[in-house]
């Protein structure tokens, strides 16, 4: 092929010399272009073969690593297919050393997981479409990590721990006189109102699993809803698709228990309910319900605006108040908010002035108010610094362990540890607003042990 077009470079010129003078300029000129066309066509096949010869000798090493790879997903994510995959791996050149790597690694390992996913991504073409569907499949069926089991000690010492939490409710209802605590006078503690009775309305009640969860919001609630909805018989890819609330779905396969049905049950089951601090609770949900309209649509950001944003601005925005909105950093890639929302300064300000027993929302109702422990004993209280031993702590009791999978995050909080940036929206008040709203939540840092 190289020997070919110096052939016809020298014809080329060699017509180029004959014509003389007698071609014009055009003509010489086109004739150059005519060399160079074909060069650059020559130039572009050896750069094909060349190519080709590459690819051949590396095609069967990436297809070895696409087919290695795959095994050790399914691995991961099927650990009833190690056998057959390690005769799959044994039969593979170069898989005695892969399959030493499998056999030293734990197969539920998320940080390998990501290694084995990642090494996908150093590949074009098809294999695009493979890492595409192993993410897929990682992000929708990767067994619940956190359903590992607790050993022993680790059991004792979740049990004296929830023993604690539990002695320290039950003092909290004593010294206020709350519940079935309230032996004291009416006017002792007519300053501090109680529901009159349990809240069963709130509770997800399974007497087939033997459990009653109180959804907390902002604390792990949409984790534990798509819990109940795949023990009701919803299918993950289903809870993980739908536009619908989960708590709807939740609600249509639990229904609630009239009173007395409940105060029957609910003594029977496993009673939980998981707490976090105050604070970072009410800014996440200020960040995941009002802060922006713009974010989160789907989660009813517009009726929470509509519900309270706009009042709240209406009634606490200041005219020439400095505006004080915080702008996390993590956010930054994302639509800014439009104005109207209300500021955390805002929110806080309509939290101190409003009546928490009767119109909270459910995502900011304090604890005590809302899960009613002076009246229910729940026998484990989960607290989100220790979530992962608290949950695998739940599902080991109530033998859940092996049948859940993870929900996929939605929200706008999500991978952002809320504690982290509570400083911020803490500065935007004042000392005395700061003061009010820990007076607000007070009986919540006692009950459960939290600090301001």
């Amino acid at each position: 092929m190289v020997r070919s077009t110096h052939v016809q470079r020298a014809l080329a010129w060699r017509q180029v010399q004959r014509c003389g003078c007698r071609l014009s300029r055009r003509r010489v000129v086109a004739a150059l272009l005519a060399v160079a066309v074909t060069w650059a066509v020559v130039v572009k096949v050896m750069d094909t073969d060349a190519d080709q010869e590459k690819h051949s000798s590396g095609s069967s090493h990436l297809s070895r690593s696409i087919v290695t790879d795959r095994i050790q997903a399914d691995m991961l994510f099927d650990p009833n297919r190690i056998n057959s995959s390690k005769r799959v791996i044994d039969a593979s050149n170069g898989g005695s050393n892969l399959r030493s790597k499998l056999i030293n690694n734990n197969f539920s390992n998320s940080r390998y997981t990501n290694v084995i996913l990642g090494q996908f991504e150093q590949y074009n073409g098809s294999s695009r479409d493979t890492i595409e569907r192993l993410k897929k499949r990682a992000a929708e069926q990767t067994l619940n990590t956190i359903a590992d089991e607790l050993n022993q000690k680790e059991l004792q010492e979740a049990e004296q721990e929830f023993a604690r939490r539990r002695n320290k409710v039950r003092e909290t209802c004593f010294k206020y006189g709350l519940g079935i605590y309230n032996t004291r006078s009416i006017e002792h503690h007519s300053t501090l109102r109680y529901p009159p009775t349990a809240n069963y309305d709130v509770l997800y009640i399974n007497r087939r699993d033997g459990f009653t969860y109180c959804p907390v919001y902002k604390v792990a609630s949409t984790t534990w809803l798509h819990y109940l909805c795949q023990l009701g018989g919803s299918d993950p890819h289903f809870l993980n698709s739908t536009s619908q609330q989960i708590s709807t779905i939740a609600r249509k396969l639990w229904p609630q228990l009239d009173y007395d049905e409940a105060s029957m049950v609910v003594p029977t089951t496993l009673k939980f309910m998981l707490v976090r601090h105050p604070f970072e609770r009410i800014i996440s949900a200020y960040r995941d319900k009002l802060e922006n309209i713009n974010i989160g649509r789907e989660h009813g950001v517009l009726h929470f605006y509509e519900s309270y944003g706009k009042k709240i601005v209406h009634k606490y925005r200041q005219k020439n108040e400095t505006n004080n909105r915080v702008r996390v950093d993590e956010d930054s890639h994302l639509p800014g908010p439009s104005g109207i929302e209300p500021t955390f300064q805002e929110f806080v300000r309509y939290l101190i002035n409003t009546d928490l027993v009767h119109y909270a929302d459910d995502h900011w109702m304090p604890y005590y108010l809302y899960c009613t422990p002076c009246f229910i004993e729940y026998d484990v209280i989960a607290h989100f610094d220790s979530l992962e031993r608290d949950q695998k702590f739940i599902l080991h009791k109530l033998k859940l362990n092996k049948n859940l999978q993870r929900p996929r995050w939605k929200h706008l909080t999500k991978g952002k540890k809320t504690s982290a940036i509570v400083e911020k929206y803490l500065n935007t008040l004042s000392k005395v607003e700061k003061h009010k709203i820990y007076e607000k939540y007070k009986i919540d840092f006692e009950m459960f042990n939290f600090q301001p």
